[in-house]
């Protein structure tokens, strides 16, 4: 049976009440009730119907590591405080999580790859909050793409920059980093 949020008053409500009891949009109440719809149609019918839009929505994604003889590219996302990201994005409905590795990385990158490049490495779920406040609960599928060169990468809107990362922080310096960082932030 099809649902009809927009449409159907007792749909909208059971909505309504499901979203209210899971304090989230699940995987389960998008596929019941926003089948297809994108992350900003949901924020936008839920702040319409009178629930918190900032309430968490769960997202299934992919992140590449270009692994180049030289270090990690990474890049610098404007959307996520200029901080240092891989590359990847949101599955599309029905989006097998390699395709969307592959799609996305040719998206933001300009980088072509069969999905036999690109190695599974894991699945990591992580909380992120954006600059707006809309919070998502990501699953997200990590890849390696492993190349014997430096690759040409595009910028765009999503990335302003491309950067080679060559080395790690020591792990009992990473904490003193990340408060540094922290009190840079306030500075600005």
């Amino acid at each position: 049976m099809e649902h009809d949020v927009k449409n159907n008053r007792l749909d909208k409500m059971c909505c309504c009440d499901e979203i209210a009891e899971c304090k989230c949009v699940t995987y389960a109440i998008q596929n019941k009730y926003f089948l297809g719809w994108a992350f900003g149609e949901i924020r936008n019918w839920l702040e319409e119907n009178d629930l918190d839009r900032h309430l968490p929505i769960e997202l299934s994604s992919t992140e590449i590591a270009i692994c180049t003889p030289f270090g990690v590219l990474m890049q610098i996302r404007p959307s996520d405080n200029d901080q240092l990201g891989m590359w990847g994005g949101v599955l599309k409905t029905g989006e097998q999580p390699v395709n969307g590795a592959v799609r996305e990385l040719l998206e933001e990158t300009g980088i072509k790859v069969q999905t036999k490049d690109l190695e599974f490495i894991e699945i990591n779920e992580h909380d992120h909050q954006y600059a707006n406040g809309d919070k998502a609960h990501f699953m997200t599928y990590r890849y390696r793409l492993k190349l014997n060169y430096v690759p040409q990468v595009i910028t765009n809107e999503e990335s302003v920059e491309v950067v080679m990362v060559t080395h790690t922080i020591l792990s009992h310096q990473q904490e003193f980093i990340k408060r540094m960082l922290g009190e840079l932030d306030s500075l600005k």
